[in-house]
Formats: C-alpha cells, structure tokens, sequence
C-alpha cells in the first residue's frame, strides 16, 4: 500500500491544487506568484520542472539515468 504522502501529492498534481505562488496568490495577495529564483510563473509545472534549480536536478538525472526527461514524461 502507497505511502498516504505520496498518494496525497499525487492526487494534488493530478488535480492541479499543489499549492505554489499562482495558486495560493489568488487567495491570499501576500503570497508572490513570481518564483524567487527566476521570476518567472510560480506554478506547478515550474516548481517541478521548468525552475532553472530544478532543472540542474532533472540534468543530473539525465545523465545518471541515461533518460531524457521532459515534461510530459514526469
């Protein structure tokens, strides 16, 4: 049986409410929906693959693994 964790983030990046900038910044203005490292969109598919610190880990990956990972493959 699945770690409840995981199942949790799982069904939250199926259904697209994984809290990041742009989702919690229509709730509450406080909260930038720029990522703090690039400033570009801060949503999902930025804080899991596009973000340029994310991206040295999906390169290292990569390498390790012989695998080209995109996007749509994750």
């Amino acid at each position: 049986m699945p770690d409840k964790k995981i199942s949790e983030f799982n069904y939250k990046l199926i259904c697209n409410i994984l809290a990041n900038g742009a989702l919690v910044n229509k709730w509450n203005k406080t909260v930038s929906k720029w990522c703090k490292h690039c400033n570009l969109n801060h949503d999902t598919k930025h804080m899991l693959y596009d973000c340029k610190n994310v991206q040295t880990i999906w390169c290292k990956l990569s390498e390790i693994f012989n695998i080209n990972f995109t996007w749509k493959k994750i």
